[in-house]
C-alpha cells in the first residue's frame, strides 16, 4: 500500500482492504461449499464487501477534486507494515481446517485493529451524514453477524469438528 497523504489516499486503502476482504470471505465460501448453509454465510459477507468498496467508491467519486486531495497528518493516517502484514496474514486460507478456523479468523479479520483505523480515519475527514451511517452501521454489521454465527451453526465443539475443503 503507498503512503497516506490525502483524503483520497484513505478511500483507496479502504477499498483494497475490502476488495481484500471479499476474496477472502469468496474463497471461506468455497471451503465449506459440502455445507450450502454456511457456504452461503460466507458468500453473503462477500456480497457486504462487494457493496461495501462499491460505497465507497461511490463517495470517493462524489467528492470535489479539492475533497480529495485535502491533505492529512501522516503520522495519524499511515499504516506500519507490521499494521498491514498482520491485517494481510488474517486473510491467509493456509490455517483454516474447520469451520471454527474460519469464524475464528473472520471475527479477528472484522475487528482488527487496521479495520477500526480505516472507519477512525473516515470519521475524521468525511463529514457527511451518508457516511457516518455507512461506517457506523453497515461495516460493523459484519461484527454482528459473527456474534450470531454460533446460534446459526452450532457450538463450537460442533464447528470444531466441521472440516473445510482441503486444496
Amino acid at each position: 500500500m503507498s503512503k497516506i497523504t490525502a483524503v483520497a489516499d484513505i478511500f483507496n486503502t479502504a477499498i483494497a482492504l475490502e476488495k481484500k476482504a471479499e476474496a477472502f470471505y469468496a474463497a471461506l465460501s468455497d471451503k465449506f461449499s459440502n455445507y450450502p448453509e454456511v457456504s452461503e454465510f460466507w458468500k453473503d459477507l462477500m456480497k457486504d464487501e462487494t457493496q461495501h468498496a462499491r460505497f465507497l467508491q461511490k463517495t470517493l467519486d462524489s467528492l470535489s477534486e479539492e475533497q480529495r486531495f485535502l491533505a492529512v497528518d501522516e503520522s495519524v493516517a499511515n499504516y506500519s507494515d507490521e499494521e498491514m502484514q498482520k491485517f494481510l496474514s488474517l486473510c491467509d486460507l493456509q490455517g483454516i481446517k474447520t469451520l471454527d478456523d474460519a469464524y475464528e479468523m473472520a471475527y479477528r479479520l472484522e475487528s482488527s485493529e487496521i479495520n477500526s483505523k480505516v472507519k477512525s480515519l473516515l470519521k475524521e475527514f468525511i463529514k457527511s451524514d451518508q457516511m457516518i451511517y455507512f461506517i457506523l452501521s453497515v461495516l460493523d454489521k459484519h461484527v454482528s453477524k459473527l456474534e450470531t454465527f454460533e446460534k446459526s451453526f452450532g457450538d463450537a465443539k460442533f464447528m470444531r469438528n466441521l472440516p473445510a475443503k482441503t486444496d
